[in-house]
């Protein structure tokens, strides 16, 4: 190994931390930097698996780098988190209606309070030293009416978690240029030589299959693929190291989620101590998840959608019109209807009440009536493996007013006759709120099944919250893709508030996607803006003009026919309205497509 590069290994709490610091890695053609994702214990334990692998320094930031401390004698290198960086985020948030507090480490306060103490700012400040004061201190900053926080990676997880809104506070790029810098520096003055076989660790982590070896305590002193390999294989492997017996070779196969593992162990007498080596090479297991339209998600998976959609960026904010609805619906079994506009993220609100619910540790079933087709409603009502046969679920059910006639029915008629209520928690959402017969089935299963309802308000009715909201989504937005945007210029939010959204969250997601990586600057101009706005009102009004078009071809069909004739040109129409989609155009027709296919077909 050339003893002029320095070999660097990086421990980010977060993804664009990580892009943020190989970027920087860049400039120094000295340097050679792996950085993994970590925080607090997991950065320790990922320094304890590579910590052998020569490298010269580590990199890291925060309550992180005290974990780390514990456990390797490594020089280490912390990016500090600057007063500007404080100072930043500060400004972002300048539009937040309500107090907030800023909760960490020494690293974090002790720059907090010198800001406060220079501007003369009263900031509410909570110094932490472990990770356990995190829950109770935000508990009672709750109690004492503080709404959201500023704080690192496990703060602002935490407060997430409790409901309260929250902004991480990031390092900015001259904070991690000079954190490289002093790492270069600390390498000129101070290096840790350790001899190890170099080549033969090379030629292992070019293997495709995973390569793991214990010593005899039972501790991973070497991983290949750390990236890849599940605790649960490495767990799996430790407790499979009384089987492998000297001379003779262990297999074993191990099911991990989807994940098939063809297990290899050996014992290996280095004559200063055993170790044990493992090789697991994975093949994909043929597993039906999911059906067209019919979604199974766990706990996780539906946190991971939540946190990242607008409600669970936004939090109490964006909740405030529906809390006491959920709160009151969270303790009950009851169905629930939420109703809502197109974009107002009903099925946000569906995966909160999964979450929050006691049925939270079996899996949620998504079923987007939209898109079922033959095989999957047949799935649903006649198969033995059917999700209504299941028990302890949470059932949500999209847009059951695309269903036929008949089909709603039956879903009806199966609810009631197998009890399904009793057994599982309902959840329906619908679009569309009138009360014309058109949509008999949504009003019939709400008043048959005695369903709490839930309306969400569009974005139009809360313009008043919307310049906190876009604050909170671009401090997500600049975690995400790591940009550094302080918000919007004056003008520009004027034109932001004058816009009525038709769209709702979903549509203003999407604006301030484009706005956050079409800026250059600290601050959105309004210019960009009004770019974006008048491309939405080009597209909505495309979309309407559409609807009214398909509307009026039905309407204007030519009476003066035989009825076979009319119901060709009908099923034609509807067809191309579902963009050739047979299964569709038969659900919005109320036929089967056996009966289309037979019309299309027939002379007339």
């Amino acid at each position: 190994m050339n003893d002029a590069v320095i070999r660097i290994l990086g421990i980010a709490p977060y993804d664009s931390m990580k892009n943020a610091m190989l970027r920087a890695a860049e400039k120094y053609p000295q340097i050679h930097l792996d950085v993994y994702i970590g925080n607090l214990e997991r950065g320790a334990e990922i320094v304890r698996r590579h910590e052998r692998e020569h490298y010269n320094v580590i990199l890291s930031r925060g309550g992180t780098v005290n974990y780390i401390r514990r456990v390797t004698d490594l020089p280490i290198v912390e990016i500090s988190l600057s007063s500007y960086d404080i100072l930043r985020t500060m400004k972002l948030i300048d539009n937040y209606p309500s107090r907030y507090a800023i909760v960490g480490f020494p690293n974090i306060t002790v720059n907090t309070q010198l800001i406060g103490n220079i501007l003369q700012y009263n900031i509410e400040t909570v110094t932490i030293h472990d990770s356990s004061e995190v829950e109770p201190v935000l508990k009672s900053l709750m109690e004492q009416g503080i709404s959201m926080v500023l704080g690192d990676m496990i703060t602002t997880q935490c407060a997430k978690r409790l409901g309260m809104n929250a902004v991480l506070l990031t390092s900015g790029d001259e904070s991690i240029h000079n954190a490289l810098q002093q790492a270069v520096t600390l390498y000129s003055t101070y290096s840790v030589i350790r001899e190890k076989n170099f080549l033969y660790e090379s030629a292992m982590r070019s293997m495709q299959e995973h390569t793991i070896i214990f010593d005899e305590s039972h501790k991973v002193v070497f991983s290949s693929h750390d990236h890849s390999i599940s605790e649960e294989l490495t767990q799996f492997l430790r407790q499979s190291i009384p089987n492998v017996l000297p001379n003779k070779d262990y297999k074993a196969f191990h099911l991990v989620g989807q994940t098939m593992y063809s297990v290899n162990g050996r014992l290996y007498n280095s004559g200063t101590g055993n170790f044990y080596i493992f090789h697991a090479e994975q093949s994909k297991v043929p597993m039906i998840s999911s059906k067209y339209g019919i979604q199974f998600t766990d706990r996780s998976e539906a946190q991971q959608q939540y946190f990242k959609s607008f409600y669970g960026i936004s939090g109490s904010i964006n909740l405030s019109h529906v809390n006491d609805e959920l709160e009151q619906v969270g303790s009950s079994n009851f169905p629930v209807m939420i109703y809502g506009e197109e974009g107002t993220g009903k099925e946000q609100i569906a995966r909160l009440l999964y979450i929050k619910s006691d049925r939270s540790r079996n899996p949620m079933v998504i079923i987007n009536c939209r898109l079922l087709n033959e095989k999957s409603w047949e799935f649903l009502t006649n198969h033995y493996n059917s999700p209504f046969n299941d028990s302890g679920n949470t059932i949500y059910i999209e847009n059951p007013d695309a269903l036929t006639g008949e089909q709603g029915q039956q879903l009806l008629s199966i609810i009631i006759d197998t009890r399904l209520t009793e057994r599982n928690r309902l959840v329906f959402s619908c679009t569309d709120t009138s009360l014309g017969t058109r949509n008999s089935i949504i009003h019939e299963l709400s008043d048959t099944l005695s369903c709490v309802n839930i309306t969400l308000p569009p974005l139009r009715q809360q313009l008043d919250k919307l310049e906190a909201l876009c604050s909170l989504y671009l401090a997500s937005l600049n975690l995400e893709i790591g940009r550094q945007i302080v918000g919007f210029n004056s003008n520009a939010i004027d034109l932001m508030l004058q816009y009525d959204w038709p769209g709702n969250f979903t549509q203003l997601r999407r604006v301030i996607n484009e706005l956050c990586i079409t800026t250059n600057g600290s601050y959105i101009n309004a210019v960009s803006v009004k770019k974006a706005i008048d491309q939405e009102k080009q597209l909505w009004a495309a979309r309407e003009e559409s609807r009214r078009s398909s509307s009026d071809s039905i309407r204007s069909v030519d009476l003066n026919r035989t009825l076979d004739q009319i119901t060709k040109d009908i099923i034609k129409t509807v067809l191309d309205q579902n963009d050739g989609n047979q299964s569709a155009a038969a659900r919005q027709l109320g036929i089967s497509r056996t009966t289309m296919w037979r019309y299309l077909s027939r002379e007339v």
